[in-house]
């Protein structure tokens, strides 16, 4: 029943095309600063500001052996940095809509991040631009954009939200510890100007997986670890990062004070959820927070304003959906990332939506996320 439902898939990665920023950022101005395609030892990789990236591309699951990523460009399937030549990946599995992340600018927005101000600004740009124009405007209907925005100044994040909520992108990516890369908090008033632009727009707060955590919040594997057994670590491990993402977003009363503004934690995963609700309530209570700026039980303003989203978890469908509110989970393939469900994604989520009732079914798969995002 689930597969034959037209789907919203919330969170997906689109691999930038070699000429992303060549093609939009002035040769004369910045020379080999901007981000191209190069060689580099005996493989092809990304060089951004000079420096090279750890990978091409991060397709593992539409590669052979589903765990190696590409060393040069014409391995990698063109449905992984093409929208047209995605479309039957979408069709496949039932996917009218995605919605993107970044692969080379940062699955969190983070790449670019610290830069100087003008190459920030001309960096984040382009991949947006790519974004509009290359997959929203292509294939109408199909593809929805998430701005990565600057981080130079508040004035530079807030014009670069703005043009592109003109240019019908219907949200933000935010990385996870702003404190760790010279930025204040998200409880500061600093961030008021962006949550007041967010919430004026329609537009939502996103924030990915690891959020672009530095090392220190999770143990890595060990140098010498067997790369699938270090990958598998690493993918594992990753839930135990975003309820820190949550638990600090819902004590930094920003939701409180913004009442109408939507936050999603995507590549979130749902298990953890009832614990850390339970638990946010806890210290709410022993702590009699609703005398020290917040009003609302911390469980209460994540059922009005929050959603997670899940693509391979049993338990947390089965069992604790109610917990969580069906209204507040999305689904999502993480295409074409390691855990991603392709190309069994039909299996998949007949196994983890197995016995639940269409209606519900219905808002899982399709109407939160268009609830959540403003979808036609």
């Amino acid at each position: 029943m689930a597969m034959n439902m037209m789907k919203i898939d919330v969170d997906s990665h689109i691999q930038e095309k070699p000429d992303t920023w060549t093609s939009r950022m002035s040769k004369a101005k910045w020379g080999d600063r901007i981000p191209h395609v190069a060689e580099v030892g005996a493989r092809e990789l990304w060089l951004i500001d000079g420096q090279p990236t750890a990978n091409l591309s991060v397709c593992p699951a539409v590669m052979p052996d589903r765990v190696s990523h590409p060393k040069r460009w014409e391995e990698i399937p063109k449905g992984v940095y093409d929208a047209k030549a995605r479309l039957p990946y979408l069709d496949h599995d039932g996917i009218r809509t995605q919605i993107m992340y970044a692969n080379t600018a940062g699955v969190s927005g983070d790449t670019f991040q610290g830069k100087d101000r003008e190459y920030q600004i001309a960096c984040t740009q382009a991949y947006n631009d790519l974004q509009t124009e290359e997959w929203m405007e292509a294939c109408p209907g199909r593809y929805v954009a998430l701005t990565v925005p600057p981080h130079s100044t508040m004035e530079d994040t807030v014009s670069e939200v703005v043009r592109c909520a003109k240019r019908g992108h219907r949200g933000i990516i935010l990385f996870g510890t702003p404190h760790t890369r010279g930025l204040p908090n998200y409880s500061d008033p600093y961030w008021n100007p962006l949550w007041t632009t967010a919430r004026d727009l329609g537009i939502v707060i996103n924030m990915h997986g690891s959020g672009a955590a530095p090392k220190t919040m999770r143990i890595e594997p060990l140098p010498d670890t067997e790369h699938r057994r270090a990958a598998a670590a690493v993918a594992a491990s990753g839930f135990s990062i975003q309820p820190q993402y949550f638990a600090n977003f819902l004590f930094a009363g920003v939701l409180d004070r913004y009442p109408d503004l939507t936050f999603v934690g995507a590549e979130s995963g749902t298990g953890w959820l009832p614990w850390l609700l339970e638990s946010c309530d806890h210290a709410w209570q022993q702590g009699k927070l609703w005398d020290h700026g917040l009003p609302n039980k911390p469980s209460d303003t994540f059922r009005r304003q929050c959603y997670v989203d899940f693509w391979y978890e049993v338990s947390s469908i089965q069992q604790y959906r109610y917990v969580i509110g069906v209204d507040r989970i999305m689904w999502e393939t993480d295409f074409p990332h390691p855990t991603a469900l392709w190309p069994d994604t039909e299996k998949f989520l007949a196994r983890s939506m197995k016995g639940v009732p269409e209606n519900e079914a219905q808002l899982i798969l399709t109407d939160n996320a268009k609830r959540a995002y403003r979808l036609n």
